[in-house]
């Protein structure tokens, strides 16, 4: 997939809060092994569901958490809801855990079109 593909679509980006976002998918791992994304004109949010469907759990975020939100691409009327593994997000959020580096900002593209998710996170390393 084009990388084109995926960035016609949401838009978002994080400068303070990356951590508590990324937190936020590595409490979603615990749930299911898939990951819902859903840009909206209030903001973003998040879920998950276990296997056997009996646990739910949604984290949403206002546009007022992230420094930047671009949603001109997506439609309100339409169904924008974006799956994707829960391996992939893991493994642009595990930096989190590693401290020697320190992310300075996060740049977010999601395009529920192609279920896609494109992160691209601009960081420093601390000694």
């Amino acid at each position: 997939m084009d990388s084109s593909d995926i960035m016609a679509g949401a838009r978002y980006v994080m400068h303070g809060n990356f951590k508590v976002f990324a937190r936020a998918v590595l409490t979603l791992n615990r749930i299911g092994e898939e990951l819902y994304l859903e840009p909206t004109s209030e903001g973003f949010s998040m879920k998950s569901l276990n296997c056997s469907k009996s646990a739910y759990v949604t984290f949403i975020f206002s546009s007022s958490f992230f420094s930047e939100c671009d949603i001109g691409r997506i439609k309100d009327n339409e169904n924008n809801l974006c799956r994707i593994s829960m391996k992939c997000a893991l493994s642009a959020f595990k930096c989190v855990k590693n401290h020697e580096k320190t992310v300075l900002s996060c740049r977010m593209f999601i395009n529920p079109k192609s279920n896609a998710m494109l992160i691209q996170l601009i960081h420093i390393y601390v000694k």
